[in-house]
């Protein structure tokens, strides 16, 4: 379980989520995502995991796609203050 919260630079290949990291561009404004704030889309529940500033929220939304889901993460960071 650690290692599913830690370090996401090279998840394994079978990993059942995608994930949006520091490096990774706002899909609306190409600004990069904080240091620490990622999205994950988790492809089989539906579900968007946000990591933003030290908390960890769940969506309750179920996302159909993968970029519906990482553009509402990414609304929800920016209504807490991500400037992205």
């Amino acid at each position: 379980m650690q290692k599913l919260l830690g370090d996401h630079s090279n998840p394994p290949q079978d990993m059942a989520m995608i994930f949006y990291g520091p490096d990774r561009l706002s899909e609306n404004s190409k600004m990069l995502y904080e240091k620490k704030m990622h999205v994950d889309y988790e492809i089989f529940s539906k579900q968007i995991s946000v990591y933003f500033r030290g908390t960890r929220k769940v969506l309750s939304t179920l996302y159909a796609t993968r970029e519906e889901g990482i553009k509402a993460g990414e609304q929800y960071c920016r209504e807490n203050g991500w400037e992205g």
